[in-house]
């Protein structure tokens, strides 16, 4: 019985202490309430779409080669035929959120090969080099961003109603642990 005791004594010596308050149950009962955590998980879908969005309109680098090779001839003595043929391309796009693209790029196209015939010529990398600027605009979805303007507008009002939404969850679960 003594040992009950002692037991039931130095229990009591490690518990810790809670004070019963209304201001004390509210608080407890918002940090564990599932349903703000719930309202705060659409908050951060959210925000992630408006992110996802916002990554859309980044800087695009992409380049690209290609080599030809042919052993055709002439069916013209005289006309060049080319056997070696490499094409260079890169460049950088830049989207953006009023329905356009722009597009900066270079591209090289050098040729080897030659002609038959009395008059036979070599030619050794024939080069043309392009040098492009470009701008793509959407006529039909997304002309001067009307779409993407709805779509910036949609997720700040979603924003909104979330944190509205966090605030009557948090009042009606604070009323109904009141009665």
């Amino acid at each position: 019985m003594k040992i009950l005791i002692l037991l039931l004594f130095s229990t009591m010596l490690r518990a810790e202490v809670f004070v019963l308050t209304e201001r004390n149950l509210t608080q407890m009962s918002l940090s564990s309430n599932p349903t703000n955590e719930q309202i705060e998980a659409q908050f951060l879908e959210t925000k992630i779409k408006a992110q996802e969005l916002r990554d859309r309109f980044g800087f695009e680098a992409y380049s690209g080669y290609q080599n030809i090779q042919t052993n055709e001839r002439a069916i013209v003595p005289f006309f060049p035929i080319y056997n070696q043929i490499n094409q260079y391309q890169a460049g950088i796009k830049k989207y953006t959120q009023y329905g356009m693209v722009f597009d900066v790029n270079t591209q090289v196209d050098t040729r080897s090969g030659g002609s038959a015939g009395a008059q036979a010529l070599e030619f050794v990398d024939v080069t043309t080099t392009i040098k492009e600027f470009g701008i793509q605009v959407d006529l039909w979805k997304d002309f001067m961003g009307r779409v993407t303007k709805s779509q910036f507008d949609n997720l700040q009002d979603l924003k909104q109603r979330d944190s509205l939404q966090k605030k009557i969850n948090q009042g009606a679960f604070v009323i109904n642990m009141r009665k």
